[in-house]
């Protein structure tokens, strides 16, 4: 993937969506999108930022989380995944808190695992292109039985909702990690 299409920046956009561009000054400058107008004659899509800017494809960068920040404890000493499990998973908070549940971030896999239960958010390239999608393992008898997984579509929206790097497009260059923003720029 080398360029931004509408399909990466359209599940984010009713979240308010921000942009990292650099200024007629040349000046860093973060803005929230507020409309995408394609225009015919020229084949390409313009952002209109929350500043009444007009901006073209090529000059902003998204700001985005990494997946791997899921499992990152947040000032409420819980993770996104946490709140994932407990609210679409239904475990009780009691269950879900991260000292009972190991991290794993390795080959894909973003999420927790105990003795007895796997919760992974998973992004793997196939033959097909780039697949994401939630997991839930039980441990049964010594052998990991798949659960099934509801409500995938709200955890995804969860996922938008918190701007976390869903389609790769930190590593393709098309996005930055907003945590790598210095501390003078409030997102």
């Amino acid at each position: 993937m080398n360029k931004l299409e509408l399909k990466h920046l359209a599940p984010y956009l009713p979240y308010g969506l921000k942009i990292y561009t650099i200024d007629d000054d040349g000046k860093a400058v973060i803005q929230t999108i507020k409309n995408i107008a394609f225009t015919k004659i020229i084949g390409q899509y313009n952002i209109e930022t929350n500043e009444g800017w007009d901006i073209g494809y090529d000059d902003f960068k998204l700001l985005l989380l990494p997946l791997a920040e899921l499992t990152t404890i947040q000032n409420n000493s819980k993770s996104h995944l946490s709140v994932i499990c407990h609210k679409f998973f239904g475990f009780g908070i009691d269950h879900v808190q991260e000292p009972e549940f190991n991290v794993v971030q390795e080959n894909g896999f973003y999420g927790y695992q105990s003795n007895n239960q796997h919760i992974s958010f998973v992004k793997e390239e196939t033959c097909y292109g780039i697949s994401t999608y939630f997991v839930f393992y039980q441990k049964n008898d010594g052998l990991w039985i798949a659960q099934k997984v509801t409500d995938q579509l709200e955890m995804f929206q969860y996922l938008f909702e918190h701007f976390f790097d869903v389609f790769g497009l930190i590593d393709a260059g098309l996005a930055i990690n907003k945590l790598d923003l210095p501390h003078n720029f409030t997102t």
